[in-house]
């Protein structure tokens, strides 16, 4: 959840700064700005495109999709955790259980660091591999989002957190999404593995599958409307 905020925020921030330099240098070079408009202009319209196509494979735009093989789920899986935004998200969790919760924390210094943030990516890959590809492959669901993209505000939030129990099977029907809780249950219970000794028991795994499966939420709702953020933002450059 915390790296597709990140996201959000970062390319928000990015696409103001740009906006800013380039009313600032129109206004004091009018005629070099009236020379540079055609590349201006095209710098722009790439922008847009990139803000309207972030690259998002686990999202389905339309109603209906073929299914995924056994193959295109574990890529999926990999593209889920080989990404540069997964790297952020482990990093911020490491620098978090660092900082605020010591039962978590792991080493000192330095290589105390490493150790912590080689746990946390490792929290990533596990999640995505038994939610995107080992369950959804057993169980013959589909991992992917299907984004609903109409109606009213609350009907889109409520529809973009169900659908952490609720999917699809291989089949196209809707079912509960056993892959989802059980993919987020799994990697939480090999994590207690490699965290300190007091950092497990039940309570706090139980806690963290929550906490696991809000993300997940967070996620979907991301899904659900950043191309409506994204097209809103376009407008604005």
């Amino acid at each position: 959840m915390r790296k597709r905020y990140y996201a959000i925020e970062f390319m928000a921030v990015t696409c103001s700064l740009l906006f800013f330099t380039h009313t600032v240098s129109a206004s004091q070079n009018p005629v070099q700005s009236t020379q540079a408009k055609p590349a201006a202009h095209k710098k722009e319209k790439k922008l847009r495109r990139l803000l309207e196509h972030v690259h998002t494979p686990s999202v389905v735009n339309t109603e209906t999709a073929p299914p995924l093989t056994a193959t295109g789920k574990l890529q999926l899986a990999f593209t889920d955790f080989a990404n540069p935004f997964a790297v952020v998200s482990a990093a911020v969790k490491a620098q978090y259980y660092r900082a605020t919760d010591a039962k978590a924390k792991i080493g000192y210094g330095i290589s105390g660091y490493g150790e912590q943030l080689g746990a946390a990516y490792l929290d990533e890959a596990s999640a995505a591999m038994f939610s995107t590809f080992i369950y959804p492959t057993l169980l013959h669901q589909d991992p992917r989002y299907y984004r609903k993209g109409h109606g009213s505000l609350p009907s889109r939030i409520l529809y973009s957190a169900s659908r952490v129990f609720v999917t699809r099977g291989d089949s196209g029907q809707k079912e509960f999404n056993w892959s989802q809780v059980l993919g987020s249950t799994t990697s939480t219970l090999i994590s207690a593995t490699y965290y300190p000794p007091q950092a497990r028991g039940w309570g706090r795994t139980t806690g963290n599958v929550g906490w696991s499966l809000l993300g997940d939420a967070g996620t979907n709702a991301f899904n659900e409307f950043w191309p409506d953020f994204a097209r809103w933002l376009s407008r604005k450059l």
